[in-house]
């Protein structure tokens, strides 16, 4: 009777474990792209833009399932960095079908839309609140926004900029409990201060420190202020306080042109729609064609900051088009910024 000698199993070779390594790095890493592209992506909060609804130091996840991820423009890319990147390739703007539709108040991460040097995925990336969407007509009148005539309510956590005189000085031991910490003392007086508060904050200095009044400081109307869009003050005199009215495009709506209006849209045509747009003698040429109206291609988004006084946003920069859109801020993961804020972790974003 015969025997077979069964083959000794060694160990694997060098070789081997560092092919098994480099196949185990790459199949995670291709994971972590295909997530951080399609499904969900992590940021962290720069700015007090969208106080008090997200601070300095939040560690959001944004959702772009939501409202279907868009397929990178610029695939030549660090996935980790959005400066590094090749222009080389270029693909067209298009995005998977969204789970969600978009709403009125939510919480959007795009990029922003005046970079007009940049691939639109490699312009910077902004978050503010959705306030007016396809087909609105926004109105800022006296801090008031309306929409379509209809007074807009805002969200609990909006912060303005309030004056208060109080009879001696604050406690800033106080002010630090209720995260208040932009603004101080005004120059008019003393005990003069000014800060960014909401609403409920108001109410705790009030109550706090005995004031009888704190008032939201306004721009006048028509006081024109620099920077704000369309940045033409001979004809749109518009402030942060009051601002329009304009039509937010919507896809396929048709919208009348005139010399009062064009300034509001020659960009959206020229930058985001690709048309050759000039104003010559009174006379509108798109693509060398004298127009009254144009059809928009695509849907367009106005976005405030919560920290209404502190936001550079569609006031400042004008209308978001869609092909901009990132996904839905949908959770804080966690918040840090000299030290942990306990009371923010897998907080749902509102």
């Amino acid at each position: 009777m015969s025997t077979k000698k069964l083959p000794v199993v060694g160990k694997p070779s060098i070789g081997r474990k560092v092919w098994n390594n480099i196949k185990t790095i790459v199949t995670t890493l291709l994971l972590v792209i295909v997530v951080n592209v399609f499904l969900v992506e992590g940021f962290i909060i720069p700015s007090s833009s969208m106080e008090d609804t997200l601070l300095i130091g939040d560690f959001i996840l944004v959702n772009k399932l939501a409202y279907g991820a868009r397929i990178p423009i610029t695939p030549i890319a660090s996935p980790f960095h959005n400066t590094i990147y090749s222009t080389l390739l270029q693909l067209p703007y298009w995005r998977l079908p969204s789970t969600q539709t978009i709403n009125r108040n939510d919480v959007i991460v795009f990029n922003l839309p005046t970079s007009y040097t940049l691939p639109i995925d490699k312009r910077a990336l902004y978050i503010k609140r959705c306030v007016g969407l396809p087909g609105d007509t926004i109105e800022i009148i006296n801090k008031n926004i309306f929409i379509t005539n209809t007074f807009y309510q805002d969200p609990a956590t909006i912060q303005h900029n309030y004056f208060l005189r109080p009879d001696s000085y604050l406690d800033i031991n106080y002010l630090k409990k209720l995260n208040i910490h932009e603004g101080g003392r005004y120059y008019t007086g003393e005990f003069d201060y000014t800060f960014h508060v909401s609403k409920a904050d108001r109410d705790s200095l009030k109550k706090r420190f005995g004031i009888d009044t704190m008032e939201v400081i306004v721009n006048q109307e028509k006081e024109n202020q620099q920077q704000i869009y369309p940045n033409n003050p001979s004809i749109h005199r518009y402030n942060a306080d009051f601002w329009g009215p304009i039509v937010v495009p919507k896809k396929n709506q048709t919208i009348a042109l005139n010399a009062f209006n064009i300034d509001l849209y020659k960009e959206m045509i020229q930058y985001h729609e690709g048309k050759k747009i000039e104003l010559v003698a009174g006379s509108i040429y798109i693509n060398e064609q004298v127009v009254r109206e144009y059809t928009f291609e695509q849907n367009y988004y106005f976005m405030m900051g919560d920290n209404r006084d502190n936001s550079e946003d569609s006031r400042y920069w004008g209308l978001v088009p869609e092909s901009h859109l990132i996904g839905k801020a949908s959770y804080i993961l966690f918040s840090r910024e000299t030290e942990f804020r306990s009371d923010r972790w897998c907080k749902s974003i509102e």
